[in-house]
């Protein structure tokens, strides 16, 4: 077992035992089928919001578009295998925009920057 594969196990399972920290929200994803109305699939996946910290700024690649009241998501990888950002995700009715985001190190987790 390689050291890539020892980080994916131990990030799933941390998420796994977040539960007091999940919220379930709802992925829209945008889908360009070339006419007017794009079509829009929505995908409950559980998510841990957290506020940027400093720290957290220096490995993304958005860290230039993070302002102040702008959210953390993370999610697993294989519960949402694309993002883009015409994307948007609801929580608690409340729609927000994808400013960016990144995959972790491990290949585990979307780090997705939200306003």
């Amino acid at each position: 077992m390689g050291l890539k594969s020892i980080f994916q196990k131990a990030a799933k399972t941390a998420f796994k035992v977040a539960d007091d920290v999940k919220i379930e929200v709802i992925f829209k994803s945008v889908v360009d089928n070339g006419i007017d109305d794009p079509e829009i699939n929505q995908n409950p996946v559980d998510a841990i919001r957290m506020e940027f910290e400093a720290i957290d700024y220096r490995e993304l690649s958005f860290k230039s578009l993070i302002q102040p009241y702008d959210y953390k998501l993370i999610i697993l990888q294989e519960n949402l295998p694309s993002v883009d950002t015409n994307d948007k995700i609801l929580i608690d009715n409340i729609e927000y925009s994808i400013v960016g985001f990144d995959k972790d190190p491990a290949d585990v987790t979307w780090i997705i920057g939200i306003r």
